[in-house]
């Protein structure tokens, strides 16, 4: 065990060393870890990424909501109906700009995703259909999984688009 001082508290503490240097920050108890977190906002990046559907998550009292459906509430002014999808125009599931979104229904969005046409894959090298970043959906998958997604920028994606 080695002695620690706690980051929201300052109160002295013991933990094991490999707690020491997988974390960024120690605390004393999850409360301080807690209180941390809820003052210090220069940290807080607006949710996480689901690691299995691909959206950015935010708390609403408590509760998981997905970002880009309540982005679209606050632009039309009322809840979204069950039926109703949003669509990320430019395919990338974390881009929730108005601007990418378009509210659908849940017979409309399938033909939204195939209008885009079969390409290069750029991980498999595959002719499907491109999701983000430029992968089809099972590299897609892939790369959001083991978070690999920072090796397929965006701006390629936008050349492939642009160049056909």
């Amino acid at each position: 065990m080695i002695k620690r001082i706690c980051e929201n508290c300052g109160k002295e503490f013991e933990t094991f060393p490999c707690n020491a240097k997988r974390s960024k920050h120690l605390f004393c108890c999850k409360k301080c870890g807690n209180d941390y977190r809820a003052n210090s906002r220069t940290e807080w990046k607006g949710g996480h990424i689901n690691p299995i559907t691909g959206y950015r998550t935010i708390s609403i009292n408590g509760r998981p909501v997905d970002e880009h459906r309540l982005v679209m509430e606050k632009h039309i002014g009322r809840k979204l109906e069950t039926w109703e999808h949003v669509h990320h125009i430019n395919g990338i599931k974390t881009d929730n700009r108005i601007e990418n979104l378009m509210l659908t229904n849940r017979w409309e969005h399938p033909k939204e995703h195939a209008k885009y046409e079969k390409r290069k894959c750029a991980r498999c090298g595959n002719i499907r259909t491109i999701h983000g970043r430029g992968l089809c959906a099972s590299c897609y998958g892939y790369a959001l999984k083991y978070k690999r997604l920072g090796d397929y920028p965006l701006e390629q994606v936008q050349k492939q688009r642009n160049c056909g």
